[in-house]
């Protein structure tokens, strides 16, 4: 049988890991999809524990297979999964049997496996690296266009996310609309706080009431879901955050969810640091400042089905992959086509076997394959590659994480394509922030068509001739960036107009004073030449304007 080698957890310098190097079913379940027009069914045990549905052939099947279990795998709005079920039957019996038999049945549109969810990520060898990958790809200067903007929503899907990480939590998405649209109970506009008495960051105890406010059907989904459960009972529950042991144990999501969208250009407080390894109080930068991370924790196939259609759901605009399969799940596949046609952006990880072998979802026409690539743009050793690639991006960065016996929040360096899919997701992010018009489409099209080739550099040959295998190439941040705002607004204009107004010294105002958006890009609102925005900026401005002021000052440089 398939192997997958599970996430393992080293110790405070060599960080985290896991290579893949094959699928592994999970025993006992498998995914169908009834078509539409067989719902809604009512499945009941009979005095067997055997499910029945009502409809003969597929009662047949269940009872030759005795499966004991039909559960719903999305419970929200989204119609186009509300046919799909995890069956669960035996684990004694073969599950490719079970596949093969229930495809078989016409009232099912596809059928598939269950299997665990496979993670990229490879040590490296120091702890405090430089963030090349940013430099590479261009980020600084795509900064000057723009910092990505609050409003473009990143779901992460990976084995966990810690939404109080000091370095994560300021760019959580936060389910805060008041009832009925959103979990903010007490209506005081945020649903993650800061408790004094414990030092941490927290789920708003006035918005923890136990109940489905949005009626999503997910109660109490503050910043996310958990689809995949805890160790050792696996109930889903509200809360996506890490945990050392189990097998989703680990801290792979932070360091995906900080490499696309860490809180950036800020500081950790001294109470915030005591949750820090050293009380460090150091920050990394994301590749999109101000983009929304959605965290949704999942471990198999069901989940990320789940998963994604929760994104759809919930306004995510770009879901990021770190993980992948060496066999085709149509369930899977079935789910994110969706997602694409519901216009949303995918993107995975291409997996770090070294191989050609399509791996999914990345292998996927409607899902970004992102290979891997060293400070030299060479692929590394060992990223996967293939013709099924799309884009290439670097392979390692430091990240959030959490280390130790104490598992404590702390900051290392991992790489592997894990790193890489972010990386692009954290651009796309930035190019959807000059155009919220735009479709997944044409920022797709802006992301590849605006890679720097790679294959000219020694080292790629091999990959690049006589097929190419690395797709379109490196990701180019500022040239992705400069499809949609081809130049950079002049100091002061955070109104995006090319022109200096009131409204630019009122959109401060607005900014910090009522929770308005900062500016895009961010360091075009700082005008007075202090390096942070405050009243002061907003003074300049009218002074410039209606006293004859000096003019704005570049604070982009």
């Amino acid at each position: 049988m398939k192997k997958l080698i599970l996430l393992s957890i080293f110790t405070f310098l060599l960080g985290l890991f896991a290579f893949v190097n094959a699928d592994e079913l999970t025993p006992g379940r498998i995914i169908v999809d009834i078509r539409h027009q067989y719902l809604p069914i009512t499945p009941v045990q009979n005095a067997m524990g055997i499910i029945l549905t009502n409809i003969p052939s597929i009662d047949s099947l269940n009872v030759l297979f005795q499966v004991y279990s039909y559960e719903k795998i999305y419970k929200g709005k989204w119609s186009a999964v509300k046919g799909y079920y995890l069956l669960k039957f035996p684990d004694s019996l073969d599950v490719n049997q079970v596949v093969s038999a229930f495809s078989n049945d016409p009232h099912f549109l596809a059928v598939c496996p269950d299997a665990r969810i496979q993670f990229d990520v490879m040590p490296v060898d120091s702890f405090y690296p430089k963030q090349w990958g940013l430099q590479k790809i261009k980020c600084p200067e795509a900064w000057r266009y723009t910092s990505g903007t609050q409003f473009i929503n990143i779901e992460i899907i990976d084995v966990c996310i810690d939404y109080g990480h000091p370095d994560l939590v300021h760019n959580m998405w936060q389910n805060k609309l008041p009832w009925p649209d959103g979990e903010d109970a007490d209506e005081d506009g945020h649903t993650i706080e800061w408790d004094p008495s414990r030092n941490e960051w927290v789920f708003d105890p006035g918005d923890s009431n136990g109940y489905d406010d949005d009626y999503n059907g997910y109660p109490d989904d503050l910043v996310g879901w958990n689809f995949a459960g805890n160790y050792p009972n696996y109930v889903p529950n509200n809360n996506p955050a890490c945990e050392p042991i189990g097998p989703a144990g680990g801290d792979h999501g932070d360091h995906t969810s900080g490499t696309a969208a860490a809180s950036t250009n800020n500081y950790i407080s001294p109470q915030e640091a005591t949750q820090v390894c050293s009380n460090w109080t150091g920050t990394v930068a994301g590749t999109s400042w101000f983009s929304k991370i959605m965290a949704a924790r999942a471990s198999g196939i069901s989940e990320s089905i789940a998963a994604i259609a929760y994104g759809i759901d919930n306004g995510a605009k770009i879901i990021s992959m770190s993980w992948g399969y060496y066999q085709d799940y149509p369930n899977l596949h079935n789910e994110i086509d969706s997602a694409w046609n519901e216009g949303l952006l995918l993107v995975a990880s291409a997996g770090n076997n070294s191989i050609e072998t399509p791996r999914y979802p990345a292998a996927y026409e409607n899902v970004i394959a992102v290979a891997g690539t060293d400070s030299n743009d060479v692929k590394n050793s060992y990223s996967n590659y293939g013709t099924w690639v799309d884009i290439c991006a670097p392979w390692d960065n430091w990240s959030p994480g959490r280390v130790g016996k104490w598992w404590t929040y702390c900051y290392y360096s991992i790489g592997g394509t894990s790193i890489s899919a972010p990386f692009v997701a954290g651009v796309a992010a930035m190019v959807w922030s000059c155009n919220h018009s735009a479709t997944n489409a044409q920022v797709r099209a802006a992301l590849e068509n605006t890679a720097d080739n790679i294959c000219g550099i020694p080292g790629n040959y091999n990959y690049c001739y006589p097929v190419n295998k690395l797709g379109h190439g490196r990701v180019n941040a500022l040239e992705a960036v400069k499809v949609f705002r081809p130049y950079p607004p002049p100091p002061g204009d955070c109104t995006l107009d090319y022109q200096i107004t009131v409204s630019d010294a009122i959109f401060l105002l607005n900014y910090l004073y009522h929770s308005g958006p900062p500016p895009d890009p961010y360091c075009v609102g700082n005008v007075n030449g202090d390096t942070i925005i405050d009243i002061g900026d907003a003074m300049y401005i009218l002074n410039f304007l209606f006293h004859n002021g000096p003019p704005p000052q570049d604070g982009c440089i």
